[in-house]
């Protein structure tokens, strides 16, 4: 399969309305497609199984997001006095930015409007591709939150784990928070 076809397939796959069972079944078909091409014989199996095994892990299109429900990830905190950080001041541009994105999440569902007992600062950073990532800067929270005691794997460790595997592959998620609820 040419790159081309690769992404005719990635465009017809993302191209179909997600609201019918229908759909689904033809979008498993076109991932079928893909993972026949790309894999290793003896890998498509054991992908198309876990694929069938996954449905609901299947992002509808690429400006909708999934949440697990799984987990809901709870910040234990060592001192609960609230605090309610104001906003920095921003440019036309950024202020407009930032007015787009939190329309998109609220319409996405990532987010919904409530009255909190804690607030924290909203900063947007621009990433290597000039797009505008919007960040909560927690930095207050944080200091507020109980110690990991959870240590951080040894890099040397992880890629000694590496070394023997022959095929990587990426997984495209959207930013974090919107995979994992919060409590």
């Amino acid at each position: 399969m040419t790159w081309n076809e690769k992404s005719s397939t990635w465009k017809k796959f993302y191209g179909l309305p997600f609201q019918s069972s229908s759909n689904i079944t033809q979008k498993k078909e076109i991932i079928m497609k893909i993972i026949k091409n790309d894999f290793l014989t003896e890998l498509q199996a054991a992908l198309k199984a876990l694929m069938n095994q996954h449905t609901e892990t299947i992002t509808p299109s690429p400006d909708q997001s999934s949440q697990t429900s799984s987990v809901r990830h709870h910040i234990p905190l060592t001192n609960t006095t609230s605090f309610r950080l104001s906003n920095y001041r921003y440019s036309e541009e950024k202020r407009k930015e930032i007015n787009q994105q939190v329309r998109e999440m609220l319409r996405l569902e990532i987010i919904k409007q409530c009255v909190s007992l804690y607030s924290s600062l909203m900063v947007l950073v621009k990433k290597k591709n000039g797009i505008w990532r919007f960040c909560v800067y927690y930095r207050r929270l944080n200091s507020f939150t109980e110690d990991s005691t959870q240590p951080i794997p040894l890099i040397s460790d992880a890629l000694r784990d590496l070394k023997d595997l022959q095929i990587f592959r990426t997984l495209d998620l959207k930013p974090g928070y919107w995979q994992i609820p919060l409590t």
